[in-house]
């Protein structure tokens, strides 16, 4: 993603990765509806002058600077390091079981 002008996409990596990488991003379709998204992701009707549209969007440089700075709204891709830092350091009693 790294290297990729921009994203066109169905899923939800679109959602999820594309954001860390500020990649311009085209949803297509209703199937991630509700998601939260960050800034970078443009959603298109699955129609091919929508669809097109949306990408001349994607890969306009007014677009593209505009992601400068984003943050991924699902984190950092730290959250495993944090979550067994928080188990280990943690003292665990009888009365958190259930």
């Amino acid at each position: 993603m790294r290297y990729a002008n921009c994203l066109l996409e169905t899923q939800a990596a679109g959602l999820w990765e594309t954001p860390s990488f500020a990649l311009p991003t085209v949803n297509i379709g209703l199937r991630q509806r509700g998601r939260e998204r960050a800034r970078n992701v443009l959603d298109a009707e699955p129609k091919v002058e929508t669809i097109l549209a949306k990408l001349e969007i994607a890969r306009s440089n007014g677009f593209r600077n505009s992601l400068a700075g984003m943050e991924n709204p699902y984190g950092n891709g730290n959250a495993a390091r944090m979550i067994a830092q928080v188990l280990t350091n943690i003292s665990l009693t009888p009365d958190m079981l259930f």
